[in-house]
C-alpha cells in the first residue's frame, strides 16, 4: 500500500466527504471513490459507513486511519532522519514562544544560533501557553518554550529557567526610598497597596488569575486603570509610571533592567519554571537538540553575570 494512499485515506476521514477531500487534494472525485474502494477491497472491509452525512468511520475505518497515522508519522521521522545526514547544511526549525518572550530571548540567542547554523531557517510560532502546547503536540512547532506544569500528554520538559513573580513599579516610585532590603528583592505588605493603580492583564490569564486571587485574599478591590491582553503593552505604561503590574522579574530584567524595580510580599507569589518542550513520540532534530543547549549556555551566562 502506498503512502500516498494512506494519506488520502486521512484526508477522507477528516473531512468526512469524498467531495471536500478531493478538492483539498486537488484530485477529482472520482479518483478519490475509487481510491478508497481499492483500499477496501484490498483489505476485504469496508473502511467508511456511506449511508451517514458526514462519511462516519467504521471500526475497521478507524483501526486503519490511527496506523495509517503512524506509518506516516514515522515516514517523516525517517526523512527528516536521512536530512539531517546531509552535513547538517540545509534546514528548518519551528519554535513556538510568546511574542512578549520572543522579543526578549531571541536577540540574545538567534543571531548566535545563525551564526553557527546559516542554512537553518527559523520560522517563530506565537500563542499562548495551551496554545503552544497544542501547537508542539500536534507538530505545528519542533519546540516550544513553555512554563510548567503542562497540561498534555505526551510532552517533554527540558527546563531552561526558573524565574520569580513579583511586584513590578517604576523605578521613581515611593517605594524605591524606603528601607525594606531584603534578597532577593525588597519585601512589602500586600495591604499597602490598596491605594496603588495597578494595570493588569486581562481575565482568563494566568497572571491575572493570580492577582485576582491575592486581591480576594487580602479583603480589597484593586483600582485597575489599564487593561490588557497584551503584556507587551502593559510594561513600558509601567516604566512611564501610569501603575504597577505583576510578572517576571526575569522577563523584566530582560527588558528594562534599569527602568523598574521589583519587590516580593508578604503573600506569598511564586515562581515558574520555563522550560523547552517537545513531543515524546516525534524525532527532535539536530537543530532543536543545538537550540536548546545555545539556549541554556545564553541563559546561564545571563544569570552569571547578573549574580
Amino acid at each position: 500500500m502506498e503512502l500516498r494512499q494512506l494519506q488520502y485515506m486521512l484526508k477522507v476521514a477528516e473531512e468526512g466527504s469524498f467531495s471536500k477531500a478531493a478538492q483539498k487534494l486537488y484530485i477529482s472525485q472520482p479518483s478519490l471513490s475509487q481510491c478508497i474502494q481499492r483500499i477496501e477491497q484490498q483489505i476485504g472491509l469496508s473502511l467508511f459507513d456511506r449511508s451517514t452525512i458526514p462519511l462516519r468511520l467504521t471500526y475497521a475505518g478507524e483501526v486503519f486511519v490511527e496506523n495509517a497515522r503512524r506509518m506516516l508519522n514515522l515516514d517523516r521521522q525517517f526523512q527528516s532522519q536521512m536530512q539531517e545526514i546531509i552535513d547538517f547544511k540545509k534546514g528548518r526549525l519551528t519554535i513556538g514562544i510568546a511574542s512578549i518572550r520572543g522579543s526578549v530571548l531571541f536577540p540574545h540567542i538567534l543571531p548566535l544560533f545563525c551564526r553557527k547554523f546559516p542554512g537553518i531557517e527559523v520560522i517563530h510560532k506565537d500563542g499562548t501557553f495551551a496554545e503552544l502546547e497544542d501547537f508542539t503536540l500536534k507538530g505545528v512547532t519542533d519546540l516550544s518554550l513553555i512554563n510548567l506544569p503542562l497540561n498534555r500528554p505526551h510532552l517533554i520538559s527540558e527546563p531552561l529557567f526558573t524565574e520569580n513573580i513579583v511586584l513590578i513599579t517604576p523605578r521613581s516610585h515611593p517605594l524605591n526610598k524606603l528601607d525594606i532590603t531584603r534578597p532577593p528583592w525588597p519585601q512589602i505588605h500586600f495591604a499597602d497597596l490598596r491605594e496603588e493603580p495597578f494595570l493588569l492583564l486581562n481575565k482568563g490569564r494566568k497572571l491575572r488569575d493570580l492577582a485576582d486571587q491575592l486581591f480576594i485574599n487580602s479583603g480589597f478591590n484593586p483600582r485597575i486603570v489599564f487593561e490588557s491582553g497584551n503584556y507587551e503593552t502593559i510594561l513600558p505604561l509601567v516604566k512611564a509610571g501610569l501603575g504597577i503590574t505583576f510578572g517576571s522579574d526575569g522577563l523584566a530584567k530582560f527588558r528594562y533592567p534599569d527602568q523598574l524595580a521589583f519587590f516580593t510580599l508578604d503573600s506569598p507569589l511564586p515562581s515558574r519554571t520555563m522550560s523547552a518542550v517537545y513531543c515524546k513520540e516525534r524525532h527532535l532534530s539536530r537543530a532543536a537538540h543545538e537550540f536548546i543547549a545555545l539556549t541554556k549556555e545564553v541563559l546561564s551566562a545571563t544569570n552569571d553575570n547578573a549574580g
